[in-house]
């Protein structure tokens, strides 16, 4: 009880409290996803020069193709890099980046792919025809890499991510 003799002293007026700073454990992953998949993608363009051109090896000029598709992947792969360093940084750019690189990156891989199984089939088949179709026996590695870019895009585009971006924290 208060001895109302005295007064009691000034009590500031409580203001609410500010939004709660968001979660960065999506844009973190999404910043680690593609800096690890850019690596994937740069240090892969080392083998393109490795690939067989000679005319009588390929006369078609099916791996000529490839190391085109391989060339415009690893481009696709540093943009995804340099996305995943800024999303660490905390930048809005790094979620086009990011999209840019990923989407390219993954239907280039399908792209790739697929190619690669229409000419595998079509040199064990005897019909001389090549036929556009997607075999359903995706080697292990390739679903991998599929739902890697998957992952990695919608961990990017989710809205925590892009609070986590938009947050600024106050100065004190």
């Amino acid at each position: 009880m208060t001895d109302p003799r005295f007064p009691q002293p000034y009590q500031p007026p409580r203001f609410p409290a500010g939004p709660p700073e968001p979660n960065a454990v999506t844009a973190i992953f999404a910043g680690i996803l593609a800096i690890l998949g850019g690596l994937r993608g740069v240090f892969g363009a080392v083998a393109i020069p490795f690939l067989t051109t000679d005319a009588d090896f390929d006369p078609t000029g099916f791996w000529s193709k490839i190391q085109v598709l391989l060339g415009i992947s690893a481009l696709c792969s540093l943009v995804l890099l340099i996305g995943g360093i800024l999303m660490l940084a905390r930048k809005q750019i790094s979620r086009v980046l990011i999209g840019l690189g990923g989407t390219g990156t993954l239907v280039l891989s399908v792209v790739t792919s697929i190619a690669l199984y229409n000419h595998l089939d079509a040199r064990t088949d005897d019909s001389t025809s090549l036929t556009v179709s997607f075999d359903s026996d995706l080697s292990v590695l390739n679903a991998i890499g599929f739902l890697f870019n998957i992952g990695l895009l919608v961990l990017t585009f989710l809205p925590s991510t892009g609070r986590w971006l938009a947050h600024r924290r106050p100065a004190y």
